[in-house]
């Protein structure tokens, strides 16, 4: 293999890193509407409200909720039991 080629072998593996990395970074951020929370946890939008999970109040005045997509698979991998 000459230096060239270890080289861009080196930036390839560079790139996928990084995508990788892109990647976990955008689903932290990514925010799910109340709707799709309770939907994922299989549970009525009441009983979500009455959950321990770190919400955003996107207004400021509580007519816009949304939940951080890592918040939410760290809440249920919590509660998961495992046997």
């Amino acid at each position: 293999m000459t230096v060239g080629e270890r080289k861009d072998m080196i930036r390839r593996v560079e790139q996928r890193i990084y995508e990788h990395e892109l990647t976990k970074a955008e689903q932290s951020l990514e925010l799910m509407s109340p709707a799709r929370v309770a939907g994922k946890l299989d549970v009525s939008l009441s009983t979500l409200g009455k959950l321990d999970i770190d919400k955003i109040d996107v207004l400021g005045n509580g007519k816009v909720i949304r939940y951080r997509a890592s918040v939410v698979d760290a809440y249920l991998n919590d509660q998961t039991i495992n046997a």
